[in-house]
């Protein structure tokens, strides 16, 4: 058995492909330290990650390509130090395990953000590196019935503002419980701006959810929850219905009104402490009937949902089914506008392959201080469209139409918009067959497949430019949609100078369409500079934008108009024409006092 073993290990190493010699060791060094914002205090322990892209000729692949991994720790005294580096692009991160400090990368702006790549050439000793972390904060409080008492098992939830297409919106960070004492803390929170609000959970819930970001991470969290409806008696014998809303620390049950809290490095805010009784109101009922389309069955299993009007992290969906006669009563409402929207499951006694689409249907509705009664809704199958794609410029039989695919996305994009399976075909020549989208407003995208130097240049259907206004899906839809592919973008480069006419590193660099293209998200372009103030924006659409450069500014806050109108004078216009590769120097627009 061993011999045979040894033959087959000698067949297997005759046949083996010939090893890649490994790369030589470099000749440059990293060396730096480690220490907490804004002081001279070594932080030790402290994991450092460095990578990047080896230069060409440093290697066999001329093309240059991904160097290793390379990590170290930083010692007592905070330093650390890199050696045998191969001269390339590189990327710094340090990173400490426990949840005490926020992450830092090279070149970054304050306390959060991303960093800036660097080159190292060979024989170079970059020394004096600094990499300041940033303690993390807290948030703490207790949360108080009617009579001051602690009241446990209550939602407390840490937001912060970031832009999206032109709005401002909450993103929830982190949620926690108040515990048995009404105790709750808020914690490993990284320096910056956030909102607190508190929700009283259903009692009767044998767990609770825990959301919770390490620090330096923001993502885009939101939360959808039925209402907490409870019901009392009065001394009258009447019985009194109550719903719990979501309250904000300083802002009752209004969210523009909230009062921030601003945590610096290390900071811990105690005494948030949140009511909860003015959270209780009445609960509200919404009632009506659904119907199905002409000739179609109502079958059971229909869902109707209250979506409210206006987004929000933390959202309340009253959500009901329906009885046999289309019949439903949605319980836990209060006064606003919703998206009162109902799903209608296909037929299960109709056995097809592919089963058919949901029904979908919805109408806009705002509830006031009394019950909504006598609504109607209508739910229909999905519709379906043809349309075709050309390459400006090109034949019906380019090769690059057959790798190009449009598909849409609803408007608003929000929790309980309809989902989305539009069932597209498309051919090797650009035609396509839409077979599904349910009633709602969609704006088209090529998601895939775009040519080199591509862009959507135009979207049309029935004389109406999609680009600007949505698709109105609300029965049959006539017409073909015309999608029109351009190939002629061009490449923007430039360099940002700071006031003293010194290059701005690492800052915000954003390309943005004069009016009145503004609500065109897909022609906003954003980049950073580098460490000589240099960027570069590619397949720019041809036309006229003005170029902003910020030193401190959150991501899309540009979108907003009442960001961008106090600086609109500061922007430097510019054409791009097709195919072009355009230049511009311009200076940064100094960080803004809050």
């Amino acid at each position: 058995m061993n011999v045979l073993r040894l033959a087959m290990f000698a067949v297997l190493l005759q046949g083996a492909a010939p090893q890649t010699p490994p790369l030589p060791p470099g000749t440059a060094s990293i060396e730096g330290v480690v220490v907490k914002l804004g002081t001279n205090e070594p932080i030790a322990g402290a994991d450092l990650e460095l990578t990047g892209q080896i230069a060409p000729g440093a290697n066999p692949n001329p093309a240059g390509t991904s160097g290793p991994i390379r990590a170290v720790t930083s010692g007592a005294d905070g330093k650390f130090a890199f050696r045998s580096v191969r001269a390339g692009t590189y990327k710094l991160v340090a990173a400490r395990i426990g949840g005490s400090y926020t992450p830092f990368e090279y070149g970054q702006r304050g306390p959060i953000g991303r960093g800036v790549s660097f080159s190292v050439a060979d024989g170079e000793q970059k020394k004096d590196v600094r990499m300041e972390m940033a303690l993390v904060g807290s948030i703490s409080g207790r949360i108080l019935d009617g009579d001051n008492r602690p009241v446990g098992h209550v939602a407390v939830m840490a937001f912060s503002p970031i832009y999206r297409n032109g709005e401002r919106i909450v993103t929830m960070l982190q949620l926690v419980h108040s515990d048995d004492h009404g105790d709750y803390r808020l914690f490993s929170l990284t320096p910056g701006r956030y909102f607190v609000a508190a929700r009283l959970e259903d009692l009767t819930r044998r767990t609770v959810p825990l959301g919770y970001y390490p620090p330096g991470r923001m993502l885009a969290m939101d939360r959808v929850e039925s209402p907490v409806v409870t019901r009392r008696t009065l001394p009258t014998g009447d019985v009194v219905e109550e719903t719990y809303r979501v309250l904000y620390y300083g802002g009752g049950l209004n969210g523009d009104l909230a009062s921030p809290i601003d945590i610096g490095p290390g900071a811990n805010v105690a005494g948030v402490d949140i009511p909860i009784a003015q959270s209780k109101v009445p609960s509200l009922h919404i009632r009506g009937k659904i119907t199905a389309s002409a000739g179609l069955a109502l079958p059971t299993g229909a869902r109707v949902v209250a979506v409210p009007y206006r987004y929000s992290a933390d959202m309340i969906f009253p959500t009901s089914g329906a009885d046999s006669n289309g019949a439903f009563d949605l319980a836990g409402a209060f006064p606003g506008k919703y998206y009162l929207t109902v799903t209608i499951p296909p037929d299960p006694n109709i056995r097809t392959n592919p089963q058919p689409p949901p029904q979908f249907g919805y109408t806009l509705i705002e509830v006031g201080e009394k019950d909504l009664e006598g609504l109607s809704v209508t739910a229909t199958p999905p519709v379906g469209f043809s349309g075709k794609i050309s390459i400006e410029g090109r034949s019906d039989n380019d090769p690059a139409l057959a790798a190009i695919r449009v598909d849409f996305t609803p408007e608003p994009y929000i929790q309980g918009s309809p989902p989305v399976n539009p069932n597209a075909t498309f051919t090797a020549t650009g035609e396509f067959t839409v077979r599904a989208l349910p009633q709602w407003d969609f704006y088209p995208a090529i998601t895939t497949g775009l040519p080199a130097n591509g862009y959507v240049k135009s979207v049309r259907m029935a004389g109406k430019d999609l680009l600007l206004t949505p698709l109105h899906v609300d029965g049959q839809i006539d017409g073909k949609m015309e999608v029109i592919i351009g190939i002629d973008a061009s490449t923007l480069t430039g360099r940002v100078l700071d006031e003293r006419q010194e290059p701005s590193v690492n800052v915000k660099v954003a390309l943005i369409p004069d009016a009145p293209l503004r609500r065109r998200w897909d022609l906003y372009k954003v980049t950073a500079t580098d460490t000589a103030g240099n960027f570069t924006l590619r397949t720019v659409p041809p036309g006229d934008y003005k170029v902003f450069a910020w030193e401190q500014a959150d991501d899309n806050i540009w979108t907003v108009p009442e960001f961008l109108n106090a600086d609109e004078g500061r922007g430097k216009s510019i054409h791009i024409g097709p195919s072009a590769n355009e230049k511009v120097e311009f200076t940064v627009i100094p960080s803004r006092r809050r």
